[in-house]
């Protein structure tokens, strides 16, 4: 006879969750096993979940990737019924193991959902649709909990446009309540959204501040809302949107007015209707506004130009807010000149558009003097003078440029191609060097593939040097680089490619603290020809790969000086980094395994779970023992009747998985050796059928799964 306990400790919802998953379980006579019962709530103790309703036979859902639920919502009340349990605990530590994930086969899933106290869910749409209702609806959780927050993530695609063969849609409303003034992390990538996103609702306000976060998101119902109903002054919607987002939906209450929502920091989105009274101050970067826009508060709106003259054409409210620009000051600080080389007319150069200057030396001659000019007369006010645009009609330019203090100098190259060399040589300007920095850009063209059509071409060796250690940026968008790019002296060199071909040799120096950072954006291919070593003779340079996305490698041989961060990167030739933490997605570590690499001294840290490259699996037989593969993710072993003993050696990156599976039991122990975690260091099999999920932290082995493919009861043992 079962015999519950202090059920007044459940609510209404927990005690049906419990007494559905015991009716799932009675045996035909009225009987339950308790064993049955908790491995049905406890099936997953990697807190990854499956879901597919696609699936029509019949079987026990445990929400494994064999028996996966056949709905969200299944899931969903599986997940809950454990968060619930931790989250009783009253601790911080128990509160922080509510985490999970839950993968869905495509399919359309109609059930209404309600979300509640967890710290962290991921709903992956790989390509699925839900349909029905969602409700996160979190409360304090109180106890010994001090650091209290949420966070609930939809990813579809980490691409762009979510809309264009659907990553995953959400058509139902989604309603998120909260009844204290803590943060919720709200995040959609590559989803489609197309009903209303409610914080409240029109008749019931809520508490909180939601952070909403959009990566390559697409809210598509144009006459739908974003919206927010508080009770706290405090409460509030805070907007973070990178990479491309499009929102068609207004960011409005449903009635058309102002909702309390802050575009907090937002770029390379396109907006519909605003109505917004922000409780935090917006800041806005590369952004589209395509109709009436509404923001009214004693706040400051940072904004770049492109924003502002967007944002300026639909004639919007800004009651009270003060404008600030990001990277326009005005017209007779922002200096702009003209070159064209095809010009063969006889005219006093002024660098105008009408009497532009025919050789790109010859303009930079005038920007160096008239840097030197405004350094002269306030050194303090130098960094708001002494910026200028340059634009270059297309040609070939043949002259040695050297570029002295300028605090801001674009270079746009139409077409046009630098066959000299370039030296950027910057000195310090008053002032201390941690209030000094100054920034150079070449900007071609918007467009992947720059070396297709030219839109700017760099075939001379470029140079930078600096007395003092503070911060340069140099970008290149849209270029075609050809020549060496080295950085030979001390200062911090913060390097951005973007949608940019590099094919020659790319060199930092380490002289004096001299730091070279790379990033990469967009797509940015480094040719056979373009390594990132020392040019003289391959040798380690100290470039640091600071984060590099989209990027094509070729021959790398780095000592950096921080850490490396590479996401969905390709490698075409050797490898070499040997030191700092390596920061790396999966499909990228694949790439980079694929060729000989060198990682003496780095630590590589998996960004998500990677499973090794090879895809055959490994059978040791009985009487055999030895070292276990850590190249192949399964290894079946077997023994022999006086035992067989293994080895299991050190994984290659932190989150590595491995998972060994006990075939046959010919009478002894199978015993693998290996750093396991809390200073074990054996995993003994007793039983055929036993299985060890393990994952690798970077010192040991941990146990994401001990159990039995054969039975419920089995399970190997790590002392």
């Amino acid at each position: 006879m079962l015999t519950i306990k202090d059920t007044a400790a459940l609510s209404h919802q927990e005690l049906i969750d419990l007494l559905t998953i015991i009716v799932s379980n009675m045996n035909d006579d009225g009987t339950i096993e308790i064993g049955k019962i908790s491995t049905t709530i406890l099936a997953n103790s990697s807190n990854k979940f499956y879901v597919d309703g696609s699936r029509t036979d019949t079987y026990t859902e445990t929400g494994s990737i064999l028996t996966p639920y056949k709905t969200i919502l299944g899931a969903i009340t599986a997940i809950q019924i454990l968060a619930n349990a931790q989250i009783a605990l009253g601790t911080q530590v128990a509160y922080d193991t509510t985490r999970y994930t839950i993968e869905v086969a495509p399919g359309i899933y109609s059930d209404n959902l309600t979300i509640g106290n967890m710290k962290y869910l991921g709903i992956k749409l790989n390509g699925a649709t839900i349909s029905g209702t969602i409700l996160n609806a979190t409360t304090m959780v109180g106890g010994a909990v001090s650091d209290y927050y949420s966070k609930l993530e939809f990813i579809g695609s980490p691409s762009s446009r979510a809309y264009r063969g659907r990553c995953g849609l959400i058509s139902g409303v989604m309603t998120f309540t909260r009844n204290n003034d803590s943060l919720h992390y709200v995040n959609f990538t590559g989803v489609e959204v197309s009903n209303n996103v409610q914080f409240g609702t029109p008749t019931a306000d809520t508490d909180g501040t939601f952070v909403v976060g959009l990566q390559n998101a697409y809210f598509s119902g144009s006459a739908k809302f974003i919206s927010g109903y508080f009770t706290g002054a405090s409460s509030n919607i805070l907007i973070e949107a990178f990479s491309y987002n499009k929102i068609l939906a207004h960011i409005a209450k449903q009635d058309g007015s102002a909702t309390r929502a802050s575009l907090y920091d937002c770029r390379d989105t396109y907006f519909d209707l605003i109505n917004i009274t922000p409780y935090e101050n917006p800041t806005v970067k590369n952004c589209t506004f395509n109709s009436t826009t509404s923001i009214v508060a004693s706040k400051t709106l940072s904004i770049d130009a492109n924003s502002y003259k967007s944002l300026l054409a639909q004639s919007p409210t800004l009651t009270g807010m003060t404008i600030s620009h990001l990277d326009y000051v005005n017209p007779t600080v922002l200096k702009e000149y003209f070159v064209d080389g095809n010009r063969t007319d006889s005219y006093t150069a002024t660098g105008s558009i009408f009497a532009p200057f025919k050789t790109i030396l010859a303009a930079i001659t005038a920007i160096n003097a008239d840097s030197t000019i405004q350094q002269a007369v306030d050194p303090a006010t130098y960094a708001l003078q002494a910026r200028y645009i340059l634009n270059v009609a297309p040609g070939i330019y043949s002259d040695n440029l050297t570029i002295g203090n300028v605090k801001y100098l674009r270079i746009n190259l139409n077409g046009a191609e630098i066959s000299g060399n370039i030296a950027y040589d910057t000195t310090m300007v008053g002032g201390t060097a941690d209030q000094y920095y100054s920034k150079l850009e070449f900007f071609g063209g918007n467009g992947i593939r720059a070396e297709k059509g030219n839109s700017g071409r760099i075939t001379g060796t470029i140079t930078g040097t600096r007395n003092n250690d503070s911060l340069t940026y140099v970008s290149f968008s849209g270029i075609d680089l050809v020549g060496n790019v080295k950085f030979t002296t001390q200062g911090t060199w913060v390097v951005h490619l973007h949608n940019t071909r590099v094919g020659a040799f790319f060199e930092g120096s380490s002289l004096n603290g001299g730091l070279v950072l790379l990033e990469t954006t967009g797509w940015v291919e480094f040719t056979s020809a373009g390594h990132i070593a020392n040019s003289a003779d391959g040798s380690a340079t100290t470039v640091s790969i600071y984060r590099a996305q989209n990027a094509e490698f070729d021959l790398i041989n780095i000592t950096p000086l921080t850490e490396s961060i590479f996401y969905n990167c390709k490698f075409k030739s050797n490898v070499t980094i040997t030191a700092q933490t390596i920061y790396i997605d999966a499909n990228s570590y694949k790439s980079l395994l694929a060729q000989t690499e060198t990682l003496t001294g780095a630590t590589v840290s998996l960004m998500d779970d990677f499973l090794p490259a090879a895809s055959a699996q490994e059978e040791i037989a009985g009487n055999v023992g030895g070292a276990i593969s850590i190249t192949k993710f399964l290894t079946f072993i077997s023994s022999d009747a006086g035992g067989d003993a293994f080895t299991l050696a050190a994984g290659t990156a932190i989150r590595q998985q491995k998972k060994i599976i006990f075939r046959t039991d010919g009478g002894g122990d199978a015993v693998v050796t290996g750093a396991f975690a809390g200073a074990a260091t054996t995993l003994t099999f007793n039983d055929a059928g036993e299985c060890a999920l393990l994952e690798w932290n970077g010192t040991d082995w941990i146990a994401l799964e001990l159990g039995s493919v054969i039975d419920l009861t089995n399970a190997p043992v790590i002392a």
